[in-house]
């Protein structure tokens, strides 16, 4: 259990924060734009931690000159911030959706690597995972973690994302993205809203992932402490 971290926002952190020390689990904060400074609790909880940066409108490999710049210039705060509080991790939504950029994803990989790059020039000792939110298939992940081609660069699995959006079968995605998974985010839904369920509420087989969580950092993604317990449970009834 001592990969396990639960998911804390600025609304929940404190019950979270004291649930994780009793518990012996890490937590994932999830950054709002307003709260750059307030993360000094982290480096005193005692607790391991990761970092969830913000992600409302964070498009590096957007079309819109501006919106990079403003996108770096929001992820540039966030590289400092982790360079002083040295989280296990750090994950960024790459915001890649299919739709929104006509399916040309070769083109938003490129745009996407240049803002990149430029964000991280100054990054020191933790690693980054790139999370999967709307594409369809492994393909942006694969792509954007091979052109940036860092060992301390690899993937975020977000299986409740997954289950809304892939078109692509779970052992493939797999096996194309093991080598550089860094995490897991793990919930559940029915395929058509982010519920953010407990692990056993919702239409994705959790017991899909056995055999990929070894050295992987595992992040549960409920709401509330209560349902924290049930999810942590129900992990255990599957995996000992």
């Amino acid at each position: 259990m001592n990969n396990i971290y639960l998911k804390a926002e600025s609304s929940t952190y404190k019950e979270v924060v004291e649930y994780a020390q009793n518990s012996l689990l890490g937590i994932e904060y999830v950054m709002n734009f307003n709260d750059y400074k307030s993360l000094q609790f982290l480096a005193k909880s005692g607790v391991r931690f990761t970092v969830h940066s913000v992600f409302f409108d964070v498009e590096l490999g957007s079309l819109n000159p501006f919106v990079r710049d403003i996108s770096k210039k929001i992820l540039k705060e966030v590289i400092d911030i982790c360079n002083e509080l040295k989280p296990d991790n750090l994950v960024i939504h790459h915001n890649y959706n299919p739709y929104k950029y006509a399916f040309k994803e070769d083109l938003f990989v490129e745009r996407f690597f240049e803002s990149f790059m430029d964000v991280v020039e100054n990054k020191k000792d933790f690693k980054i995972s790139l999370e999967n939110v709307f594409e369809f298939d492994s393909n942006v992940g694969k792509k954007l973690v091979d052109k940036i081609n860092r060992d301390d660069v690899g993937l975020c699995f977000d299986c409740g994302h997954f289950n809304m959006f892939s078109e692509e079968y779970i052992h493939s995605w797999m096996k194309k993205w093991d080598s550089k998974i860094f995490s897991f985010h793990l919930h559940n839904n029915y395929g058509k809203y982010d519920e953010h369920n407990v692990l056993s509420d919702g239409s994705f087989d959790i017991y899909e992932l056995r055999g990929y969580f070894k050295d992987r950092i595992l992040t549960i993604e409920n709401k509330t402490v209560k349902e924290f317990e049930v999810s942590l449970k129900y992990f255990k009834e599957l995996f000992g």
